[in-house]
């Protein structure tokens, strides 16, 4: 519920303040399927729409990720739970390997989704003052994902 009250609030900004025609830009990225896999190399016409960031750490055998959001001209959200699953691997540590690995291979990786009837993607990013999308928490028990947020030209 809070994702589609994010993505409406940045829509309704987007029209109030006027600037819905002029920040359509160009935006390729490689489709990344909800089965894990990689499809084809697409562009479409995108808005930015701010920043997504997860935190991800392993309790018992479960990965568990929060995550929180920020417009382009926004403060950031608190952190909700996005969702538990069972573990992909058995440490952080091999999950932060993972993580990196499939981003060096695949940069440019985008996963389609809809959000309150929008047509969304979300891809990885690095943020200013790093120098990967993916760092550890200073205690080394949990990683942060930085992703941007695009809203697909209808």
């Amino acid at each position: 519920m809070k994702k589609k009250i994010f993505i409406v609030m940045i829509m309704l900004e987007i029209f109030t303040n006027g600037i819905y025609a002029q920040q359509w830009e160009k935006l390729t990225y490689e489709e990344l399927k909800t089965d894990g896999t990689y499809g084809r190399i697409v562009t479409v016409d995108a808005i930015f729409l701010g920043y997504v960031q997860h935190e991800i750490f392993l309790e018992g055998n479960l990965q568990v990720t929060y995550e929180c959001w920020c417009p382009v001209k926004g403060e950031w959200s608190d952190w909700i739970l996005l969702g538990k699953q069972p573990a992909r691997t058995l440490t952080i540590t091999q999950t932060y390997d993972l993580l990196q690995s499939e981003y060096n291979r695949h940069p440019k990786a985008g996963i389609k989704s809809y959000m309150n009837g929008i047509e969304v993607i979300t891809i990885m990013a690095i943020p200013n003052g790093r120098s990967s999308p993916i760092w550890w928490e200073t205690n080394g028990e949990s990683i942060f994902t930085f992703h941007k947020i695009y809203a697909i030209k209808p």
